[in-house]
């Protein structure tokens, strides 16, 4: 999964960086990916589901079960490297076999501030948001990433 999520990410465009399998932050545990661009700093942590993720009234469940381990540990995430780098960081987890589904229909598929997408969307989730890091910002932070979280 996390090869397929690095092989998506490497559509983005030349205006993002992309660090794969970075240690985390105080931990033995790793951040599968850590994307820095115009629209901002995102943790990308790649899950594998055989049913569709749903997420209903603030909560993501794949076949009735809470997903709320997954969203702690996505907050946990971005939480270390927005301490690292000084910028916030939007968590998101990309969903391989399975499709992302919220009600109602028009609403963000979004748990306690952690975004949530299929593969598909994934490229677009991240593109998508406004700009809100100018292209200096952007090698700044994502030397500051590259220099004080080192990739596995």
């Amino acid at each position: 999964g996390e090869e397929i999520t690095a092989n998506v990410l490497n559509d983005l465009p030349d205006t993002y960086v992309v660090l794969h399998d970075v240690a985390m932050p105080g931990s033995r545990a790793n951040l599968d990916h850590v994307v820095v661009g115009p629209t901002g700093v995102f943790t990308v942590e790649t899950k594998h589901y055989g049913a569709n993720v749903d997420i209903q009234r603030g909560v993501a469940r794949s076949r009735g079960r809470s997903l709320d381990g997954v969203v702690r540990q996505a907050e946990r995430q971005a939480t270390a490297v927005t301490a690292i780098v000084g910028v916030e960081v939007t968590p998101l987890v990309v969903v391989h076999g399975a499709q992302v589904s919220v009600s109602p229909k028009r609403a963000t598929p979004v748990v306690d501030g952690v975004m949530f997408c299929s593969t598909r969307r994934l490229v677009a989730r991240i593109t998508e948001r406004p700009t809100v890091l100018a292209p200096d910002v952007v090698d700044r932070v994502a030397d500051s990433v590259a220099a004080r979280l080192r990739q596995r």
